[in-house]
């Protein structure tokens, strides 16, 4: 861990080649898994981070951090200190009215409770302050932290406008179902290898079945069920590129319940088998 400044904000990288569990609580923070998958609990939700998504956990935010045994594991963690937050905002509030009506609790920043997917812009962002941090470059890693905050909260805000995209009069309806919408989605991301059907997601958001479905087709131009199969699927990809496990193993994993269907599901989505998707990356 490299201290940035005499404030709070700092980055930490860290490696585990076994199981490991840890809770406790953290200031503001991006979470994001380089290598292997991490998974992270804050209260009955569960986020899976694999390489293509990332986490941010807000002020005094309690959560559990659980690493699979059988997948070895890097984690690349940004934290930002109250006086660098305080300072990102108060520019932010000159010139962004809707921070006041959405993301400020407090005069704090308030993400929501989901996972974002990373794009390139952000991984660069990140991996830019943690090489100067390496170089001892720390008032250019201090400037590069508050551009890295200000495109988080810019991805937080773009994210929140998709509410506009559902069919409802009223704000505050579009809002909640907006919010239900989305813990379906990470219930499916951190659960792909369970037995999961329209019901059981339907119950999960406490909506009917087509009210869920019709809602997450709005969003996400998908159904549900179509979704996990994508979830299942670049959970199996990862797996061959990125571990030693058996394609038995990774069958499972992904949540496919016979080794001739994933293998028959794998080909007619990739054009090859596993193991010779796994043989073109090695």
């Amino acid at each position: 861990m490299i201290e940035v400044s005499r404030s709070t904000s700092m980055i930490l990288s860290a490696n585990s080649n076994g199981p490991y569990h840890w809770k406790g609580e953290g200031s503001l923070s991006f979470k994001f898994a380089t290598q292997g998958e991490v998974h992270y609990d804050i209260g009955s939700h569960r986020f899976r981070l694999d390489g293509s998504n990332f986490l941010m956990l807000n002020q005094s935010q309690v959560y559990e951090i659980e690493v699979d045994k059988r997948i070895p594991t890097s984690t690349f963690c940004v934290f930002f200190g109250q006086p660098l937050v305080a300072d990102v905002l108060m520019s932010i509030r000159k010139d962004d009215e809707w921070l006041l009506d959405n993301l400020l609790v407090a005069n704090s920043i308030e993400f929501s409770k989901r996972s974002h997917k990373i794009s390139d812009h952000l991984l660069q962002c990140g991996t830019s302050i943690k090489e100067l941090l390496t170089q001892k470059e720390f008032a250019l890693a201090g400037e590069q932290m508050r551009f890295f905050l200000e495109g988080l909260i810019d991805n937080e805000h773009s994210f929140m406008l998709k509410s506009g995209s559902l069919n409802s009069v009223k704000r505050s309806t579009r809002d909640e179902i907006f919010k239900r919408i989305t813990q379906v989605k990470e219930y499916i991301h951190s659960s792909p290898s369970s037995d999961i059907t329209l019901e059981q997601l339907a119950a999960v958001a406490c909506m009917s079945p087509n009210h869920l479905l019709r809602s997450f087709k709005q969003l996400y131009g998908q159904s549900p069920i179509n979704y996990l199969k994508d979830v299942r699927m670049d959970r199996a990809k990862a797996l061959l590129q990125k571990t030693t496990l058996s394609i038995q193993e990774i069958c499972f994993a992904s949540g496919y319940e016979s080794l001739g269907t994933f293998s028959n599901t794998f080909k007619n989505r990739t054009g090859f088998s596993p193991s010779q998707y796994r043989s073109g990356f090695r």
